[in-house]
């Protein structure tokens, strides 16, 4: 089985989000890091001016959360089972 290349895939959808001050050029960028035991880790590359990262950061994370949440996944959660003897 070949090897899949990293690809970033340009999201026309965070465009529709309505996070102020993201850069149309270069497009938002959206790729799986990895995966884990809780689920697929992503990738997501908003573009903005230096001043504006932190407000972007939050807004990104805060979106990302709405949409999961909206879609019905659930949130990632680790489980510990204990046997006693």
């Amino acid at each position: 089985m070949a090897k899949a290349s990293w690809r970033f895939w340009r999201s026309e959808r965070l465009k529709h989000v309505g996070i102020p001050n993201v850069l149309a050029d270069p497009a938002p960028q959206i790729a799986i890091n990895e995966f884990s035991a809780s689920g697929p880790v992503l990738a997501v590359r908003p573009f903005c001016a230096t001043e504006h990262y932190q407000q972007v950061w939050f807004d990104t994370n805060a979106a990302i959360a709405d949409v999961l949440a909206e879609a019905g996944y659930p949130v990632p959660a680790t489980y510990q089972v204990t046997r006693g003897n």
